[in-house]
Parts: structure tokens; C-alpha cells; sequence
């Protein structure tokens, strides 16, 4: 205890309160993992804030240059199902909702294209969404809360 700082020993302890509700819980209740909002770029910053007071200064401006492109993206983090599951869940949302939606290439455009939404695998059950919004549009944002209580009710077997 004595060579750890109490900074460090807060940052640590924010880690783990925040692993335990984004990851633990529902890993717990059998349901994929979804971070999204401000928990990604809070996330990142504790992580690289713990680097940072471990090893370099330095760090920190990373963590906060990564913190600052994952806000301003609104990407979520869906850890759990594969790229083809969440395809077909912003299928299923936007039915749901009576959106119009259409695939261009690695995009998927909803509402007329007034939002573009892009899955990035990172690896078979691991894989990051983007929002882009190109126009304001109540219908791609009802589809996008949609996709979001699809995505958190999925049950893993």
C-alpha cells in the first residue's frame, strides 16, 4: 500500500467500479456488452489516466485525444455478438420502426440518409458501431434507441 499513490489507488478503483457495470453485469444477466455515450471516452481516459500515473505524463494526452475521438464518433463498443448479428439487428430496428434504411457498401443509411451507422469487427464477438448524423432525423434516432434496447436484451446462450 505504501508504494502506491493515492491517485493512482482512486484511478484503479474507478476502474473497477466502471468494469463492473459495463462488463461484469451483464456478462452476469447473460447479455452482450454495450458501451456507448460517455462511457467509452470515460472508459479510455481511466484506462490511460492508470498508464499515465504508472509509466509517463505523456499518457495522458493520448487518453484524452482517444477519450475526445470516441465522444465526438458516438461509437459504442458491443462485445458479444458478431458483425452479422448486429447487421441484422439495425435491420429488425429499422422495420420496427418504419424507417426506410439502404446498404451502401459498408454502410447502413437510415432515414433518406440522414444517419450512416458502420460496424467495425474487431474481432468475431467484438465490434464497434459509429453514428454519423448527416441531417437531423427523429425516425434514424428512434431507430437507433431501438437498436440499442435490441442490442442490451439479446440473450447469450
Amino acid at each position: 500500500m505504501s508504494h502506491m499513490s493515492i491517485p493512482l489507488l482512486i484511478a484503479v478503483l474507478f476502474f473497477v467500479l466502471i468494469s463492473g457495470y459495463f462488463i461484469i453485469l451483464p456478462m452476469y444477466k447473460k447479455r452482450p456488452v454495450l458501451i456507448k455515450n460517455i462511457g467509452l471516452p470515460l472508459y479510455a481516459i481511466i484506462i490511460f489516466g492508470i498508464i499515465g500515473l504508472t509509466f509517463s505524463n505523456f499518457v495522458y494526452i493520448a487518453g484524452i485525444l482517444i477519450a475526445l475521438f470516441f465522444y465526438i464518433t458516438k461509437m459504442w463498443v458491443v462485445f458479444g455478438l458478431s458483425k452479422e448479428v448486429v447487421t441484422e439487428t439495425i435491420q429488425k430496428a429499422a422495420a420496427l420502426t418504419r424507417t426506410a434504411l439502404e446498404q451502401d457498401g459498408r454502410n447502413h443509411l437510415l432515414d433518406n440518409r440522414s444517419m450512416r451507422i458502420r460496424i467495425f469487427s474487431l474481432s468475431p464477438r467484438a465490434n464497434l458501431v459509429s453514428f454519423k448524423e448527416i441531417s437531423p432525423s427523429k425516425r434514424a434516432d428512434l431507430s437507433k434507441e431501438v437498436l440499442r434496447k435490441f442490442i442490451q436484451n439479446y440473450y447469450l446462450s
